[in-house]
């Protein structure tokens, strides 16, 4: 006989702490023994229902009004602080996940001052699979805003659930479901793949359990033998991080030159550098603490200071921010820092126009110029390691498969950095992946916003092929074409030299504004959209959707660009620019394209509207004048 109240297990995406998406049906599921009886009491309400042969159970919920603290009580299990309100997916690669402690540089006061315990976040940490659709996630917990559960968030989530709740006033839930690298066919199912046999078919080698794990054991070995190759040959490591060392006969260096990271032949040098920095410091106490910054080094690091081990970064994005304890350095006399850089493969490098000094209250000390350099040991470039989350379906099976029934408000999409050298299948996929998106989560047309990629890399003086804007006009053509989805214009953010900016705030401003004109139906104001460029004698007139309001004139504008048959593209010159036109003087006198901001990292001012709203980079078909 089957007991009425049987010990059930829930799915790690229901917890304590957990948001219940407003005003739809909701789903509640778990498992169970066989042919168990389920009861559900929520707000004041009881549902029930039976588990199937295999133990599994759902209970469907009538749409609930906003609310909470509740308690939801499953048979012996019972969840506190359960919230109704609004629930955002926020996905993507490694700027979707880049978290909060990330950009205290920028935010910390913003952060350490906010509170909020109505906005509930959900971190999925990676799983990955390509064994199906997984039933549930790794182990994972909703945990409320606070200033200690906030740092290992995504930035962008973080200002965006802030955003929502400031605007509506209702319990907002962000689920944060990211992975730095990732390509948009790991977040793709099998079937949605099969019309590309090179890529289904690579789920085929990847579902020998057997391959994978010898591949992983290989390539550990193959890391460990040239880390231990390289620590054996290396003659500094256990003598030049010493304050003492003398290193009179080190040649003197720019970090920012290129010269000591190749060989005669412009090849790189892969292997370790030595680099040491003298300096007084007399400006600064002693006896405090102090914070040094080396910018961000590529690829690998371990830093001393006075001959002590201060800090280490094992890979080349995160900025180097590390302490200098009280009582190290010398307040009279000779100061040394000194830095072991690894370069696994590519050229190595320190990172310009980063922040490379030591700092304590007003007082800082700059070690920018020249450094003391030596080579450490040569090394044969260690080949990449193969990243089996970042494989086809792989991210769908572990991580998107099992929110599958969950109730959402919205998907918000931050990626396409790792599948930019093929735009064209990218344009092909991303089309699939919000539809992939909405038969997971039951609507047809569930909000969902791109987030465009940014600027990046240097500037460029004259008009040139990008996969960067290649992959950011598939983004804005994708927006155009589905229903209930936005674009998140973000040309202007950016650093050239980051691939990981830090200013998320901007974008999930950007994000914000469109969730709120898709899914609130509030009246935003949008990116200007081009629509038609008509070529006039030697005009060119640009006419564009501006919604409610109407283009900025701002300074001048050098990122337009135009070509003839020949497709070779030379800038324009702006001659003037009216409420929803712009019109350009024609550097061709058969103009048949017109680029806007068409680069990795466009040069000059943008083109806004009044709002403040960039207009999406493009390129159009110039139509004649009849």
């Amino acid at each position: 006989m089957p007991t009425s109240e049987a010990q059930i297990r829930l799915p790690y995406l229901f917890s304590s702490g957990m948001v219940l998406q407003r005003e739809q049906p909701l789903s509640v599921w778990g498992w169970s023994d066989a042919r168990e009886k389920i009861t559900l009491v929520f707000r004041g309400k009881r549902y029930h229902t039976t588990s199937d042969s295999d133990g599994r159970w759902q209970v469907t919920l009538p749409a609930q009004k906003p609310g909470g603290p509740y308690e939801m009580c499953i048979n012996d299990t019972t969840l506190t602080d359960v919230w109704v309100g609004d629930v955002i997916l926020c996905t993507g690669q490694s700027n979707m996940e880049l978290p909060v402690s990330r950009v205290m540089d920028r935010y910390s006061k913003e952060v350490d001052s906010y509170e909020n315990d109505v906005i509930h976040l959900l971190h999925i940490p990676l799983a990955y699979s390509f064994h199906g659709e997984q039933p549930n996630l790794p182990p994972c917990q909703w945990q409320a805003l606070t200033p200690v559960s906030v740092m290992d968030f995504s930035a962008v989530g973080y200002f965006l659930a802030r955003q929502i709740h400031e605007r509506t006033g209702l319990p907002v839930g962000i689920i944060h479901n990211a992975i730095g690298g990732s390509t948009i066919e790991s977040w793709l199912g099998e079937e949605t793949l099969l019309d590309y046999p090179d890529i289904a078919n690579t789920l085929g080698i990847n579902r020998n359990d057997d391959y994978v794990r010898e591949v992983k054991q290989v390539e550990a070995l193959r890391r460990r033998l040239w880390v231990n190759t390289l620590n054996s040959t290396d003659s500094g490591c256990t003598r030049w991080s010493d304050v003492a060392f003398p290193d009179s006969g080190w040649e003197r260096r720019n970090v920012f030159a290129s010269d000591w990271s190749c060989d005669a032949a412009g090849r790189p040098v892969n292997g370790s550098t030595w680099w040491r920095y003298h300096f007084s410091a007399t400006s600064l106490d002693t006896a405090q603490s102090a914070l040094l910054r080396l910018g961000c080094l590529v690829d690998a690091d371990s830093v001393f200071v006075n001959g002590a081990f201060v800090g280490t970064t094992s890979y080349q994005y995160p900025p180097r921010k590390y302490t200098i304890p009280a009582g190290l350095l010398r307040k009279t006399g000779d100061n040394v820092v000194a830095v072991r850089l690894i370069s696994y493969t590519g050229y190595p490098a320190f990172v310009p126009d980063k922040p490379y000094k030591i700092e304590q209250s007003d007082c800082e000390i700059s070690l920018t110029g020249e450094w003391l350099f030596h080579r450490g040991a040569i090394m044969p470039s260690l080949p990449s390691e193969t990243f089996f989350h970042w494989q086809p379906t792989a991210l769908y099976n572990g991580m998107m498969a099992p929110l599958s029934g969950y109730g959402i408000r919205a998907v918000v999409w931050y990626q396409g950095e790792s599948n930019a050298d093929n735009p064209t299948l990218y344009g092909e996929l991303l089309p699939r992946f919000i539809t992939s998106c909405r038969q997971l989560f039951g609507q047809d047309v569930l909000p969902f916003v791109i987030v465009q990629l940014p600027r990046f890399m240097p500037m460029k003086d004259n008009p040139s092929e990008s996969e960067w804007a290649s992959l950011r006009e598939v983004q804005r053509l994708t927006a155009l074409s589905l229903p209930k989805v936005g674009l998140a214009v973000t040309i202007d953010t950016g650093e050239w030299n980051d691939i990981h900016p830090l200013d998320k705030k901007i974008v999930a401003d950007r994000v914000a504004r469109e969730l709120f004109r898709l899914s609130y139906g509030d009246d935003e104001s949008f990116s200007p959209q081009i629509e038609t460029a008509i070529s006039q004698g030697d005009a060119l007139i640009l006419q564009f959707n501006t919604g409610k309001s109407t283009l900025a004139a701002g300074n001048e504008i050098h990122s337009f660009s135009v070509a003839g048959c020949d497709s070779r593209f030379v800038w324009a010159k702006v001659m003037s620019i009216d409420e929803d036109k712009v019109v350009l003087q024609s550097p061709v006198s058969q103009p048949v394209w017109v680029r806007y901001a068409w680069a990795d990292n466009p040069q000059g001012d943008y083109l806004y509207n009044k709002e403040g709203i960039p207009v999406s980079p493009f390129e159009v078909k110039i139509s004649p004048s009849f």
